[in-house]
């Protein structure tokens, strides 16, 4: 019976020490993925989505932990007064956006409340006067080799606490 406890405990203990499973990669579009917004639904954190060229017009709210990548490059214009915003999350779990042309009609293209994240290699447009094209609160981030444009009043990004800009452009 002790020898069977001492499994039983061994078995348990590993399970509780091993990595979780590997991160999913989801490629959009597939038939599967049409939009990226339906493989964000499908997503977990440390999950990546690769999405190929094209335009997507789509509002994006992020789920905390995603990495967002267009290898290849692709624009992204959330529609109306939509924009794509991360808010309220675990903020252990940074999200990645890499690859994009983001353009919003109006209000801020990019929107990070209470988050930590990583914007790398895009092109954010905010077309309306008054408005930021990213927008940063109670946030943590580092924007890299990033294009702005929109309002010369408003060029690059509003933020409330630490965002880092490297070798960005306005």
């Amino acid at each position: 019976m002790h020898r069977l406890l001492g499994i039983i405990a061994c078995v348990l203990a590993d399970s509780m020490f091993t990595n979780p499973a590997e991160a999913t990669v989801f490629r959009v579009p597939t038939p599967r993925y049409r939009t990226i917004n339906m493989a964000l639904s499908a997503s977990s954190p440390g999950d990546t989505i690769l999405v190929a060229s094209g335009e997507y017009k789509e509002n994006i709210s992020f789920p905390w932990g995603i990495t967002l990548v267009a290898p290849n490059g692709a624009m992204l214009r959330p529609e109306g007064s939509g924009l794509i915003t991360m808010e309220g999350v675990d903020i252990e779990l940074p999200i990645t956006i890499a690859g994009f042309t983001i353009t919003a009609p109006w209000n801020h293209a990019v929107m990070f409340d209470n988050t930590i994240f990583e914007i790398r290699n895009c092109t954010i447009t905010c077309k309306s006067k008054g408005w930021y094209p990213l927008w940063a609160i109670d946030s943590e981030g580092v924007v890299t080799n990033t294009c702005f444009s929109g309002d010369p009043d408003f060029a690059t990004l509003r933020a409330s606490v630490d965002v880092e800009l490297r070798n960005n452009c306005e």
